[in-house]
């Protein structure tokens, strides 16, 4: 929001304005601008990759945190597929997205977690 050039103002003072305005512009719209910039809806076409990525991180204990912030950005498509068009019920794609999800995260971390405490167990 720049103010018009014709102003009363000094070239600085105009300057220093804008500026500010700037700054409150920013700060009025942080989380528009923070939910813009950290949006993970291109992850829904990257979905063969969810299986690998989850076996990556339980292998190493230093990744393990990565985890919940993957599940949070996993979660990022499914504003976008409750806006489909071209289906009868969009509610459909969001439940088979789910699905597909909780079946990748069960098969690649669940067991193989479980089976490891089983074999401790046994041990």
């Amino acid at each position: 929001m720049n103010l018009v050039q014709g102003s009363s103002f000094a070239p600085k003072e105009l300057q220093e304005i804008n500026y500010w305005n700037w700054k409150l512009d920013l700060v009025s719209n942080w989380e528009q601008n923070v939910r813009q910039a950290t949006r993970c809806r291109f992850l829904y076409w990257q979905r063969g990759l969810y299986p690998y990525l989850m076996q990556e991180m339980i292998k190493n204990k230093n990744k393990l945190n990565q985890m919940n912030y993957f599940l949070m950005a996993v979660k990022d498509p499914i504003d976008m597929l409750n806006n489909t068009r071209h289906l009868v019920c969009a509610q459909a794609g969001v439940d088979n997205y789910k699905k597909e999800v909780f079946e990748a995260f069960t098969k690649n971390v669940i067991q193989p977690i479980c089976r490891l405490v089983e074999e401790d167990l046994r041990r």
